[in-house]
């Protein structure tokens, strides 16, 4: 391997300095590959064991065993008796975990309500962001679960309110949950 040491580098002509078909650059603590994927649609569970978010998944092969993942989403969430619990996972695995959870349902970013009325149309986008250091070269797949309560009280949805009115005078709105995965070389 050789190393090119210069103060500037300047292109031949014009202002861009491009890399060789097949090559890469790798700047460390620069995006090399960003993924995102969107989930429109519509999902509720009565669940109090985490399970995955429709559409929010991203498979990555890492370019180096060095890289870093900066995992983020927003998450568009109801629910009927105002706790649903989320977290990331990579392969399976949970991202963050609370060091004293003892006997409690947790999650890496949740949704609350304290609204002692009615929450049947209260739908929030909660966001949440991770940077992960997987160590691999192997192929990664991040996720976006979701839980209830671990009373089983209470149903989660995504991207819909509880009521879910068509045509309710601005209450009853709709949301898009999205998922993004930067790959930041190490």
């Amino acid at each position: 391997m050789s190393t090119l040491a210069v103060n500037t580098l300047q292109a031949q002509t014009g202002t861009a300095v491009s890399v060789a078909s097949g090559h890469r650059l790798s700047l460390p603590g620069h995006v090399i590959n960003v993924e995102s994927v969107n989930f429109a649609g519509t999902q509720s569970t009565t669940s109090q064991t985490f399970i995955d978010i429709t559409n929010l998944s991203i498979s990555m092969t890492p370019t180096t065993a060095n890289s870093k993942f900066f995992v983020s989403c927003s998450i568009a969430v109801a629910n009927s008796q105002h706790f649903t619990y989320m977290r990331f996972v990579r392969n399976g695995t949970v991202l963050l975990v609370n060091d004293d959870i003892g006997n409690r349902q947790t999650g890496h970013f949740n949704y609350a309500t304290t609204n002692n009325g009615s929450s049947n149309y209260v739908m929030l986008h909660v966001p949440s962001q991770v940077l992960d250091s997987p160590s691999t070269t192997s192929t990664v797949t991040y996720k976006v679960q979701m839980a209830i309560r671990t009373d089983g009280s209470g149903t989660a949805y995504i991207n819909r309110t509880t009521r879910d009115l068509n045509n309710s005078g601005g209450y009853d709105g709709r949301g898009v949950s999205t998922l993004t995965v930067m790959e930041i070389a190490g």
